[in-house]
């Protein structure tokens, strides 16, 4: 027991310059005092010129431990002082703000502390909203309905369960209102719903625009988010392309070969079998195949077409070849 204060010195650890309003966010704190006490105890408390913002117990502290397998003196300069993790909520008010955090003078397990301070200034701002669009299928034909989902998530984690999108064609007009629904499975804070239009009767590549523009939402300011997606719209076709891709040697079928005839795209089955339906004209056609060498070609359709196209094995690599001559 004794009646000495101990001198305390604390620093923030790469203080945050930014921050979402209203946006929880953590405090890393490096703190030094020689008194033997249990420093997790101490009293902190947050402030915002004469106005308490938080006020907590420092918690559990990290300490330094050379023995660690995260301790790597090749990554650079490590932190060897003692950090406190605070949690916090910023300022629900857009602009710059500082804070002062104090830990005032206090007695802990019969030692007395002095105080100790530090000063985190930032700025906040309203929480960015990503949008994201996928399984819009492309190429499609004209006047085909065209079926979408497209996701939205914030930057702060807010819900956006029930915010409407406005889908929005090349000429601004509106063409779908999609509504988030549904929590993501696979990705944290991501909200989804499903969206529908007809295709543009315009042959073509067709840019679309999705907007969400929630304003002040739980009370927190948002900014607007956009995102373009693109469908390529086709001619009605008129004719089939029955297309066999088979080894040239065996006369087997190349099962999973990639086609692309014209802006189709298609695989071939376990029979090395793909079928196409195309408009009339020419249309190129390539055939990918991870061990085969198969030659692009160009074909003229103006009637459904049986088309078989040989694949060339090619010999294994030789694993040492890089090291030989």
């Amino acid at each position: 027991m004794t009646n000495e204060a101990y001198p305390v010195v604390m620093e923030l650890v790469k203080p945050p310059s930014a921050l979402d309003a209203g946006g929880g966010f953590t405090l890393m704190v490096a703190i030094q005092c020689d008194a033997p006490c249990d420093l997790a105890k101490a009293r902190v408390v947050v402030m915002e010129g004469d106005k308490q913002q938080h006020e907590a117990a420092l918690g559990s502290l990290i300490r330094f431990d050379p023995q660690s397998p995260d301790y790597d003196p090749r990554n650079g300069p490590i932190e060897r002082r003692d950090q406190a993790a605070l949690s916090l909520v910023a300022p629900h008010a857009i602009g710059s703000f500082q804070w002062r955090i104090c830990l005032p003078a206090q007695e802990i397990d019969g030692f007395t502390l002095s105080p100790a301070y530090c000063d985190l200034t930032a700025e906040t701002q309203g929480h960015r909203c990503s949008l994201v669009v996928w399984d819009a299928p492309s190429p499609v034909q004209a006047g085909e309905v065209v079926r979408f989902k497209v996701g939205g998530k914030c930057s702060a984690g807010c819900a956006l369960q029930g915010q409407r999108l406005c889908v929005s064609d090349s000429d601004g007009s509106l063409v779908a209102e999609p509504v988030l629904q549904h929590a993501h499975h696979d990705a944290e804070g991501l909200w989804w719903g499903e969206g529908a239009f007809g295709a543009p009767v315009q042959v073509g590549l067709n840019q679309f625009n999705v907007q969400f523009a929630p304003g002040d939402m739980n009370g927190l300011p948002h900014i607007a988010g956009h995102a373009e997606f693109s469908v390529l719209v086709t001619e009605t076709p008129a004719h089939v392309v029955r297309i066999a891709v088979v080894d040239d040697v065996t006369g087997s079928g190349v099962e999973a070969a990639h086609v692309r005839l014209g802006v189709h795209r298609v695989s071939t089955n376990s029979e090395g079998q793909a079928m196409v339906a195309v408009s009339s004209g020419e249309q190129r056609v390539f055939v990918w195949k991870a061990g085969f060498n198969i030659p692009e070609q160009t074909i003229l359709v103006n009637d459904d077409i049986d088309l078989t196209i040989k694949a060339s094995a090619l010999p294994p690599k030789d694993p040492y070849e890089r090291w030989q001559g």
